[in-house]
């Protein structure tokens, strides 16, 4: 019983780490795969951000909800985008990286 006890408490512990995470985490530069510099998203303190990518760029807002980033969309390749109207969320992973579609972003070191 005491076994069971502890490993709910360990489980609970690392549902909790990963329920919410602060934003401080979230400001920063994130790199594709850790590395490619080429693509990356910034996330500043005002809650703004900017995607660099190869052949695209965009800005928009941030917050978090729960253990995802939400992102809204104001500017996509230098064109305005209609208020509102582009919006994604986008989780934390486990080894504290996070992810849009099939790409892991990790934040630079």
């Amino acid at each position: 019983m005491r076994k069971f006890a502890a490993v709910l408490i360990a489980v609970s512990a690392i549902a909790a780490a990963f329920a919410t995470f602060p934003k401080e985490h979230v400001i920063g530069t994130w790199l594709l795969n850790g590395t490619d510099v080429n693509t990356k998203w910034v996330f500043y303190k005002d809650q703004k951000f900017l995607f660099k990518g190869t052949m695209s760029t965009s800005r928009g807002t941030w917050s978090t909800d729960g253990n995802k980033i939400s992102l809204t969309w104001t500017e996509i390749d230098g064109k305005p985008v209609k208020a509102n109207t582009v919006k994604g969320s986008y989780p934390l992973l486990e080894d504290g990286s996070w992810q849009v579609d099939q790409y892991n972003y990790k934040k630079k070191k």
